[in-house]
Order: structure tokens, then sequence, then C-alpha cells
């Protein structure tokens, strides 16, 4: 019995059986599916982004107003007069302490006047605009209120307003940084720690604090 050859057959026919058939194939990758655009405006829960910058606020809208101010500047060159309310206007010139200003209106943290007194100079000086901040005035005297009367701060610019009495001693620093009607908005220092911000009316301000009041 011939047993060589059938197993050699076999051999072959399993090689070429190898050789003939196709490798199996894998199969084809997933498409691929991109992540929605999210709107470059909004971050998490619809908000703003991290970082991305606010709009501007608008300008304070501006007041007319009919009071007196003192400069109150240290510098030695005087307080700028600015022809607009801002910071990077045109210089005009500049008013030394002391100078009393008649103010005509206010715009933000700036004032505007029309006429400065000069006594002691006898100099005129070019209207335009001064930075609030850099101005004082003065209360009126006891006598000028009566025996039982203080001074009035007043929340808002109006002769009804809920009002905070002032005492005379002692005095407080008062520091002009705006004007409505005929109201000075101001920061009273009464003393350390106790500051207070309000509104001070003709009956509770020096309206001439230059020849005036003391």
């Amino acid at each position: 019995m011939r047993i060589v050859p059938i197993a050699v057959a076999l051999l072959l026919t399993s090689a070429c059986s190898s050789e003939t058939e196709p490798p199996p194939q894998e199969a084809p990758p997933a498409p691929r599916v991109d992540p929605p655009e999210e709107d470059p405006g909004k971050g998490k829960k619809g908000k703003g982004r991290k970082g991305a910058k606010k709009p501007p606020k608008p300008p304070a809208a501006p007041a007319d107003c009919k009071v007196n101010a003192v400069v109150d500047d240290p510098n030695p060159k005087g307080l700028n007069i600015r022809a607009e309310p801002n910071g990077d206007a045109e210089v005009l010139g500049q008013i030394p302490k002391g100078v009393m200003l008649s103010l005509a209106g206010s715009q933000g943290s700036w004032v505007r006047f029309d006429k400065a007194w000069d006594p002691e100079n006898e100099k005129e000086y070019p209207n335009g605009w001064v930075a609030g901040g850099l101005l004082t005035t003065t209360l009126k005297t006891p006598a000028e209120y009566g025996p039982d009367t203080q001074p009035k701060l007043r929340k808002k610019p109006a002769d009804d307003a809920e009002t905070d009495d002032l005492p005379f001693e002692p005095m407080p620093e008062l520091t002009v940084t705006g004007c409505d009607g005929n109201f000075l908005k101001v920061k009273a220092k009464v003393a350390k720690g106790d500051v207070r911000v309000g509104w001070l009316g003709v009956d509770s301000h020096c309206g001439n604090p230059v020849t005036t009041c003391p």
C-alpha cells in the first residue's frame, strides 16, 4: 500500500488552497462625526466667554447747576482747566488753590464753571471743566442756622429728599464732587472712619465762602 504519494498530494493541495484564498478583510472604520460648533460669543450656560470684554458704560448724563465752590488742589501749579470733561482733553490753563468758581454744570466726576473769582491776583481764567474731588465748600455758621438747626446732607438733590444732620463740631471736611441745580454733591468727612456722601443745598452750604463765611 502506497501512502507517501497520498500524503504529498494532500500537502500540495493544502498549500495551493492557502495561497489562493484572499486574506480576511478588516471592517471599514466608522465615519467621523465632528462636534457641533459653539457660538464664540457664548460659554457655559449661555454666558459670555471668560475674559470677554464688557461693553463700555455710557457716559453719565450732564446736569446743569448754579452753585459756588472753591479750588482745593494742593498742586502748586494749580488745578487744570480742560476743554472737555475727560483727562485727555486739552488743558486751557490752571487755577490756584483758593479761587472761587461759579459752577454751571456737572458730568460724571467733572464739573464745569463759567466764572472764577481771584481777588488776590485779580486774574481772569478761561471757562472750562475741572476734576471733581479737588473742590471744597464750607457749611453755614451756627448763627446763620439758629440754635436748634443742623446742616442737612440730603440723599438726593431735592428739597424733599431724606436728610442726615451734619455736626458743627468738629466741622466736617467737605469735598465737592459734582453739582445739580442748587445742590453740591459732597463727601463729608465728619471723623476718622465717618465719611458721608450726599447733597448740600443752599440752606446748608455757604454761597460765597471766599467773602461771607468764616
